[in-house]
């Protein structure tokens, strides 16, 4: 979820939250959940001046979950069903829902009102050996940008793109042969690229857009 401040434009870092809901399914274990967002809603409102949050801003996020237990079945008729004979047996497929439930989820989430921020382009080739060690394409100075990543990978062996969010934490992603990838994240501190391979050459291309913020964005979450 991002945070966008219309018409100037300011904008807040990604802001991840997630939920835990405890359910009842009556449905032997072998069969599949399927879940699926029925409506989301979202709102965001400015916290009062007598509110221990002042100057924050309260996103509150609503959330309609529709929960199934199915799987495919084939069922065989056979020469007779009732009192409408078959000349033929035949065997049809079908879904057999066991259960569904549909819940709703409240989500309120706490952060600070988006900053002034620049934003920059950076784009470059990646060409090295599929067996060479891993090697940085970027690099950024504290404080670390937030950052959206895209990687293309024009050789025959895939790459590992390891993304150094801070000093402990990283992120990494495998890209195939042909493939183009694309994620966010809140902060990049360096871009490395290794060859998942023996021999030939790892080709493709990286591009970085770059939010550096004044200061990251804080956030305390409450789920009701």
């Amino acid at each position: 979820m991002v945070l966008s401040s219309s018409p100037n434009q300011l904008s807040s870092n990604p802001i991840s939250f997630s939920a835990t809901k405890e359910l009842l399914i009556s449905a032997p274990e072998e069969v599949p959940l399927t879940f699926s967002v029925n409506k989301c809603r979202c709102e965001a409102l400015f916290c009062p001046q007598e509110d221990e949050k002042e100057g924050q801003i309260k996103v509150i996020i609503n959330i309609d979950t529709i929960v199934d237990a199915e799987k495919q079945r084939k069922i065989l008729l056979g020469s007779k069903t009732g009192s409408a004979p078959f000349k033929e047996k035949m065997c049809i497929e079908t879904m057999n829902i066991f259960d569904s439930v549909s819940f709703q989820q409240k989500i309120t989430v706490f952060t600070n009102k988006p900053m002034d921020s620049s934003t920059s382009h950076i784009s470059g080739h990646i060409v090295q050996h599929c067996s060479e060690p891993a090697k940085v394409y970027f690099r950024a100075i504290d404080p670390f940008p937030s950052a959206q990543i895209q990687i293309e990978n024009h050789s025959d062996c895939p790459m590992k793109a390891i993304v150094h969010v801070d000093h402990e934490r990283k992120v990494s992603q495998i890209i195939e042969k042909d493939q183009k990838v694309r994620f966010d994240v809140s902060e990049i501190q360096r871009l490395v690229i290794k060859g998942d391979g023996e021999g030939g050459v790892c080709e493709g291309a990286f591009s970085l857009f770059l939010s550096h913020k004044k200061k990251p964005v804080s956030r305390d979450s409450d789920l009701d």
